[in-house]
């Protein structure tokens, strides 16, 4: 027997209401015999929510795309504002980005909506193709069909004997599995941010022995500012719980021994008490255990720094005082500035014009290992994520191009259809 149908439903969450619309729909297809997969079936998966959701929609059959007032502005974000709010829309980046890919051989890539007064909101690239409404019942078993191969239009072949459709056993519903993210890292404000550089830097205590220092620098500092004041109200000024993770895992890259890439994200402290500070905050939410997905959002930064000298000064002086200060950097990381500022150490009598102590936050914790020791490690840790992040910047390039190449193929189909038609007039004045 052949193998049910594989599904995804890519949608844009908007609600309890909706997320529940689109839960029956998905288990009401696997009634029907087709394997459909939403996100809100998933727990946490190892390789990371945007490398689950890509491998999803690359081995679907097909790809449900439903139309909403979030999805297409969405939509419309990329085209018109590409760097605004990427780390929280990658799903959408992806869909559009395999949508404008197969926009002249789409099969796979089906527009529906819950309701006709959503039909407006149908994807650009997807408006060309035939749509259903789910929330119609002859539109709904018009689509299952289609997800079949039951199409009952097709025209025989003289002679041919028709044949019964396909049938599939009905698939087991599933439960949701309810999500909580971490508000730890504002993923918005740190793309606005634009986390782009590390500063290690030494202060001097009164016995004049060394303070270490991590600043972070950002495109636009204010911003930086306000990410560090949101983390210093969180945790008091003071991490000695060691809810924020910092992790620098080194030698990543044989042709460079110098190059590293640091994470900054809620520890396993943090995520391990989301659900009594849920609870403290909403004594009526009942929470389930079993059906619960805690879940934490890290940023990753790789870093190339001419030489390894200042890492290993912090690392030597850390071992030394068993605490560093985090803050972010005061001073704008210009394009054009020269990169050894951030990877030398700071002048010892002037950190203050670079650093901001205000928000310096009191660490006694930071995992620094190798890839060797990241990849022995078992179970894994929290790190394994420097490794499992989805590059938007490259994927909205690519975007780019290939709507660029599709605009092209557009204009020399059109050149070439006026260069036919000039040429059949020539040749109707000439007889």
């Amino acid at each position: 027997m052949m193998k049910p149908p594989k599904v995804f439903i890519s949608y844009a969450h908007a609600g309890k209401q909706l997320a529940d619309d689109v839960l029956n729909f998905s288990n009401y297809l696997r009634s029907r015999g087709i394997d459909a997969e939403i996100d809100q079936y998933e727990e946490a998966p190892p390789q990371g929510w945007p490398l689950w959701m890509a491998s999803q929609v690359d081995q679907a059959d097909f790809v449900l795309v439903l139309a909403t007032e979030t999805y297409y502005k969405r939509s419309k974000d990329f085209a018109e504002n590409p760097n605004n709010g990427l780390g929280s829309k990658w799903e959408t980046l992806h869909i559009l980005q395999k949508v404008y890919e197969n926009a002249f051989n789409n099969t796979k890539y089906i527009p529906i909506c819950l309701g006709k007064e959503n039909k407006e909101f149908i994807l650009d690239s997807l408006k060309p193709y035939t749509y259903y409404d789910v929330s119609n019942a002859n539109s709904k078993e018009r689509l299952v069909n289609r997800l079949l191969g039951n199409n009952t239009n097709i025209r025989p072949e003289l002679g041919e004997n028709i044949q019964e459709n396909e049938e599939f056993s009905p698939l087991e519903p599933r439960i949701r599995k309810h999500l909580f993210v971490t508000s730890l890292i504002d993923l918005e404000l740190w793309d606005k941010a634009h986390w782009c550089g590390v500063a290690f830097s030494f202060a001097q205590d009164e016995d004049l022995e060394d303070i270490p220092i991590i600043g972070l620098g950002f495109r636009k500092p204010k911003i930086g500012k306000q990410i560090f004041d949101d983390l210093n109200k969180s945790i008091n000024n003071d991490d000695l719980k060691n809810h924020i993770r910092v992790s620098i895992v080194k030698d990543i890259d044989h042709l460079n021994p110098y190059k590293y890439r640091m994470l900054i994200g809620p520890n396993e402290e943090y995520l391990n008490t989301m659900s009594d500070r849920i609870k403290a905050q909403n004594p009526d939410h009942d929470i389930d255990n079993t059906t619960s997905i805690f879940m934490g959002i890290s940023r990753v930064l790789e870093l190339n720094p001419q030489s390894g000298e200042n890492l290993q000064k912090f690392i030597k002086v850390f071992d030394e005082r068993k605490f560093f200060y985090l803050t972010n950097m005061k001073e704008k990381l210009e394009k054009d500035k020269d990169p050894s500022f951030y990877t030398t150490p700071l002048a010892i009598d002037s950190p203050k014009d670079y650093i901001d102590f205000d928000n310096a936050i009191l660490k006694k914790d930071i995992n620094i290992k190798t890839l060797i020791d990241l990849n022995k490690e078992n179970p894994k840790s929290l790190d394994h994520a420097v490794f499992s992040t989805i590059d938007t910047r490259k994927l909205m390039k690519d975007h780019r191009i290939e709507k660029s190449k599709r605009e092209k193929k557009a204009v020399e189909k059109r050149k070439r259809r006026a260069k036919e038609v000039k040429k059949t007039k020539k040749a109707a004045k000439k007889k």
